[in-house]
């Protein structure tokens, strides 16, 4: 096996040592290094006018409430009519959302050629953004009691037993979930660790938060994850890698190379391995072109210039482990969380995914609209996600900044009531500064997390990126000592296949198959902000940022010698974190990150001008408490060249502003005592100022109890029917065997196998057919088998298998299809069976009579569409 071949890793050998301090050696990837701009694919938004202005509702599950938006609604025409205004030349394009498309150009552009398209697309009045559709890489890297997360003096054996298989040792326990030493006693303190057991002390989160996770995808069927509806916490997802397009001209191939799952777009987002080998550096599309070059996907080998092949990282099912494995449960780890959901998007294929899929990823999971290629609406995500983890990055065009595709999404979805919690990369390099990855680096839209990565010492790891726009930092991951075991992995759920999914080896991480990057930073936080929104979900993104960075803890003394951030040591890229300004704003943590979430919000509702001797009015009686609290008084103080008029202890005051400018500070108290405080600059005539995060409304002490999701997934149904259902010997009949699904979410990984009853075969035409998408059918002449595998049945939906039979032999034929004979993911098997029958007579026996050359028929196997009706009910 190739150890430590995951997309979150680049192999980086720190063998140095700073003064001071113990060297180590921390196996981990970096997403590659682009020499200058260059562009084959480009994003672009258009605006929206009067003429093309349409306005969505999205259900949101911030509040349990429908959130409504206005974006341009857009055609390929658009894009034909911005080409020739612009003289840009286009190989193609394919539309991403109802105002997003992406633009594919006839040839590979470097240097002022990309900067020159960019600013004549920019400049032209009806586009919104044009950015460069990069390709972004995974960035890997009261207490419960599953037996990995306990403390251990010594690595110990994970059985069978503890839900390991085959057995595996070296798990030294979840370090970075316990409580941080209160003094520091040695260098090997883990000071960086979060104290998320105590958290769990207040809250283990709540069902109403929806965490989506846009990676790799997932593996369902890892006992510590497993599907909702059955146990598990991971809900129906959606698969956004898409078909290969040749990297140098843009065509389409028509391949599935990078998905490796043998399609596009679809709503079973499965990993199924990302594996890159000699057999990909080779392979060569039609245009003679390499979709893998080794420089971009292979692991750096022992010399200079050579490259080998990297095995299934499992990303996306380490990062949900990380984020949400189940918990207390006598089996494997402990996750951050232990009631929200998880929403696997996979937008990672085979060396990483581009822009455009990661924006639909990110727009589907917030609950917004998505278009195919084909430019049909994707199926609306019926799971809205209240935060989201992105777990990937790659370089930005320019140093700080923020790609113009993902500023337009991201500042919608944030304004929608969504975080978004991102890595900061694993760009960190032994003695140079580095820069923050996109999408982190859009950190400065108010409720985008950027996270960066510590050692367990509370220092910044070696491969980390740094910079002004970290919000906080969390452990990443380190090994301590030079060689055999890494002694602060962080353990999570993973599997043993090295290419594709082994399920017989659904196993977790340890010292010796480590698991390191920035990658588990983020779901770190991302959790952590579950638990807080889970006690308080009227907290918007921003606050959820701004109390995330003021119960930090201080990064430690540097008692090191180490350089601080940005510097590095030459050696092992390590530096001290100053109190700002490079690794944010502290070391997250989780019990006074609840705790922050606790208190009361204080809103303000003020005037839109004052004026001086001129009463105003401010009103607080939008403030709310914590889920279960209430606001029980209220206090306004002033200062400076500002008058109270009224009661300072009322939900409204009334003021008088002076000849000179002055101060109005409220301070709201809830029924726990807890207080939040909201300052207001309140001029001598003009508008009134407070920060960002001062809202008129925080919303009602009941939406700050997070909605319960009560997901339930409803078992597919099936029936059977022949027609005719009597005919001749020889003579055929259809028989048509249908699937129902009554969910408002695709049934995946669909699959039936029947036998038809003795003397009843499949004749050599017609073929038999399906309309059941990504099914592989099975049912050919003179055979008695039907089987499908594969298949996906349409929300609310059905589809059909059609299959000839035919028999010599006359009687009654009886189709007994019993429960469990369909089975799907999602929603498991039929559990009402159904049965139909068949009548063969012979010649002058009634029914119908044909000559046997002259023959023909079908048995057609349909899954019907059907939607949840009145009727329906009474069926079941």
């Amino acid at each position: 096996m190739r150890r430590f071949g995951s997309w979150c890793l680049i192999l980086a050998c720190l063998l140095g040592a700073p003064t001071g301090r113990a060297a180590e050696w921390n196996p981990v990837r970096r997403e590659p290094i682009a020499i200058g701009p260059q562009a084959e694919r480009i994003i672009v938004g258009f605006k929206a006018s009067v003429a093309n202005a349409q306005s969505v509702v999205i259900n949101a599950r911030v509040h349990a409430q429908s959130v409504r938006i206005v974006e341009a609604r857009t055609s390929p025409a658009d894009v034909s009519a911005l080409a020739q205004r612009t003289g840009i030349a286009l190989a193609h394009s394919r539309q991403l959302t109802p105002d997003m498309h992406v633009l594919f150009l006839p040839n590979r552009l470097y240097g002022e050629a990309v900067l020159e398209l960019l600013a004549k697309l920019r400049a032209d009045p009806a586009v919104a953004f044009a950015a460069v559709d990069h390709r972004r890489y995974a960035l890997a890297a009261n207490s419960p009691d599953d037996p990995l997360f306990a403390a251990s003096a010594t690595p110990t054996l994970c059985t069978v037993a503890d839900g390991c298989s085959p057995a595996q040792s070296y798990y030294g326990g979840q370090w970075y979930m316990r409580a941080p030493p209160v003094v520091a006693n040695s260098t090997d303190d883990d000071l960086a660790a979060t104290d998320a057991v105590d958290a769990w002390g207040i809250t283990t989160g709540s069902s109403g938060v929806v965490i989506a996770d846009v990676d790799t995808g997932v593996i369902f069927e890892h006992p510590d994850l497993g599907r909702a509806g059955f146990g598990g916490r991971l809900l129906p997802g959606y698969d956004f890698v898409g078909q290969d397009f040749d990297p140098v001209n843009g065509n389409s191939l028509g391949t599935y190379k990078v998905a490796n799952d043998g399609d596009g777009w679809d709503p079973d987002p499965s990993d199924p391995g990302d594996w890159v080998d000699s057999t990909d550096f080779a392979y060569k599309d039609v245009y003679g072109n390499n979709l893998f070059p080794q420089a971009s996907c292979g692991q750096p080998g022992a010399t200079s210039g050579s490259y080998l092949p990297v095995d299934s990282s499992w990303h996306g099912t380490r990062v949900s482990g990380i984020l949400g494995a189940l918990t207390n449960n006598a089996v494997g780890i402990a996750g951050m969380t232990w009631g929200p959901y998880l929403l696997p998007v996979r937008a990672l294929g085979k060396c990483g995914g581009y822009d455009s899929d990661i924006i639909a990823g990110i727009e589907w999971a917030a609950g917004m609209p998505v278009t195919d290629s084909a430019g049909n609406a994707v199926p609306s995500n019926p799971y809205p996600a209240s935060i989201i983890n992105l777990s990937l990055g790659g370089s930005p065009t320019a140093a700080g900044a923020c790609p113009s595709s993902y500023q337009s999404v991201l500042q919608q979805i944030t304004q929608m009531g969504v975080l978004v919690v991102a890595s900061a990369g694993n760009g960190g390099a032994p003695g140079t500064p580095d820069t923050v990855d996109a999408p982190a680096v859009c950190s400065s839209i108010p409720g985008v997390v950027a996270v960066a990565g510590l050692r367990n010492v509370g220092t910044k790891v070696g491969y980390s990126s740094n910079g002004p726009e970290v919000t906080i930092s969390a452990p990443a991951g380190n090994c301590v000592q030079l060689s055999g075991a890494c002694l602060r992995t962080l353990d999570t759920t993973t599997n043993g296949g090295t290419t594709s999914p082994n399920l017989t080896q659904n196993t977790y991480t340890n010292q010796m198959n480590p698991n390191l990057g920035t990658s588990f930073s983020a779901p770190i936080v991302a959790g952590i902000a579950a638990l807080m929104r889970s006690v308080n979900a009227n907290l918007t993104p921003a606050q959820l940022s701004a109390r995330l960075a003021s119960s930090a803890t201080p990064f430690p003394a540097n008692t090191g010698n180490l350089p601080v951030c940005p510097q590095a040591d030459q050696t092992t890229g390590e530096c001290s974190c100053p109190p700002s300004g490079q690794c944010g704003a502290g070391m997250v943590n989780a019990l006074a990150a609840v705790d922050a979430a606790l208190r009361p919000i204080a809103a303000v509702k003020m005037p839109t001008t004052v004026a001086t001797g001129q009463n105003a009015s401010f009103d607080a009686s939008g403030s709310a408490a914590a889920c279960g609290r209430t606001i029980a008084t209220y206090a306004w103080q002033v200062s400076g060249g500002v008058q109270l008029a009224s009661s300072a202890n009322a939900a409204q005051v009334s003021v008088i502003p002076g000849t000179t400018a002055g101060t109005l500070t409220l301070t709201v108290t809830d029924s726990a005592g807890q207080t939040d405080v909201a300052t207001i600059q309140v001029p001598a005539n003009g508008a009134p100022t407070a920060p960002p995060d001062v809202l008129p409304t925080a919303g009602s002490a009941a939406t700050a109890c997070p909605t319960p999701l009560a997901f339930s997934a409803a078992a597919p149904t099936i029936g059977a029917a022949f027609s005719p259902s009597s005919v001749g010997e020889n003579v055929t009949s259809t028989l048509t065997i249908t699937f129902t699904n009554a969910n408002p979410f695709a049934l995946t990984e669909v699959a039936f196998n029947y036998t038809l009853p003795n003397n009843l075969t499949i004749p050599a035409t017609p073929q038999t057919t399906t309309n059941c998408t990504g099914g592989q059918l099975s049912a050919s002449y003179s055979t008695t088998n039907i089987a499908i595998t594969g298949a996906v049945i349409p929300v609310n939906g059905s589809c059909s298998v059609v299959v000839p039979v035919v028999s010599s032999q006359a009687g009654s034929y009886a189709l007994n299809l019993g429960a469990g004979v369909l089975s799907t993911g999602p929603a498991g098997g039929n559990m009402t069976p159904a049965a139909a029958s068949l009548t063969v007579t012979s010649p002058g026996g009634g029914g119908e009579v044909g000559w046997p050359d002259l023959l023909v028929g079908a048995v057609i196997l349909v899954v019907s569409r059907r939607r949840p009706t009145a009727r329906r009910a009474r069926d079941e």
